[in-house]
C-alpha cells in the first residue's frame, strides 16, 4: 500500500493465512477504499524514518456465518502478541436523519460495551460481521472496551438529514487498580 509519504508493506502473515480456506485473494475488494482510509493514521502513529515501521494484514470481511467468524477470532487470537495490534474498521449507520442516526448508532455502542452478541447481529452497520469477529477476539484476549468518540457526519459540517455515523471503542488489557489505587485516583 502507498499513501503520501510512506509504502506500508504486508505482512508476512498474508502468505500464512492464503493457505487456509477461510481466507481468498477477491479481485473485486482491492477497489474497496477501507483500509487505505486507515492508513494515514497509522503512519502517523509509527512513523518511521523513511517509512512507518510496521507491516499490515488486510481483510475485508465479506458475509460470514457465525462458525467462520468465531474460527477468524481464534486465528487472530493466534496472531496476538505485545506488538501487534488490530484495527476493526465499521461504519456505523447510514443515510439516515441526525437524530434516528444516534440513536441505532448509541444503540451499537452499547452492544460493543456490554460486548452483546445478540444487539451487534441486529446492529445497522455495514460490518456487523467485523464488530462480532472484534468482540469474539476481545473475549478470547480477556479484553475491556473503552468508547473515546463518537460522532457523525452532521458534526463535520454534512447534511443533518443524511448522516454516517463514527465511533472509536479501544480493547485493551483491563485496568486493575487495588482500592488504594482508586482512592489515589479518585
Amino acid at each position: 500500500y502507498a499513501v503520501p509519504g510512506a509504502v506500508i508493506p504486508l505482512s508476512a502473515v498474508v502468505d500464512e493465512l492464503q493457505s487456509d480456506p477461510l481466507f481468498v485473494d477477491e479481485p473485486a475488494a482491492h477497489a474497496m477504499h477501507m483500509i487505505e482510509v486507515e492508513l494515514p493514521f497509522l503512519c502517523r502513529l509509527r512513523p518511521g524514518p523513511a517509512s512507518p515501521d510496521f507491516a499490515v494484514v488486510p481483510m475485508i470481511l465479506g458475509r460470514m456465518d457465525m462458525p467462520a467468524i468465531r474460527r477468524l477470532a481464534e486465528i487472530l487470537d493466534g496472531y496476538a502478541d505485545a506488538e501487534t495490534r488490530f484495527v476493526f474498521s465499521v461504519d456505523l449507520s447510514h443515510y439516515y436523519k441526525d437524530e434516528e442516526a444516534r440513536n441505532l448508532d448509541h444503540s451499537t455502542i452499547q452492544a460493543i460495551m456490554s460486548r452483546d452478541e445478540g444487539m451487534i447481529r441486529r446492529a445497522v452497520t455495514d460490518g456487523n460481521q467485523v464488530l462480532l469477529t472484534m468482540l469474539l477476539l476481545a473475549e478470547r484476549r480477556g479484553w475491556d472496551p473503552t468508547l473515546l468518540m463518537y460522532r457523525n457526519s452532521g458534526d463535520a459540517g454534512a447534511d443533518r438529514g443524511r448522516v454516517v455515523g463514527y465511533g472509536s471503542v479501544v480493547f485493551h488489557e483491563p485496568l486493575d487498580l487495588t482500592r488504594a489505587e482508586q482512592k489515589d485516583v479518585l
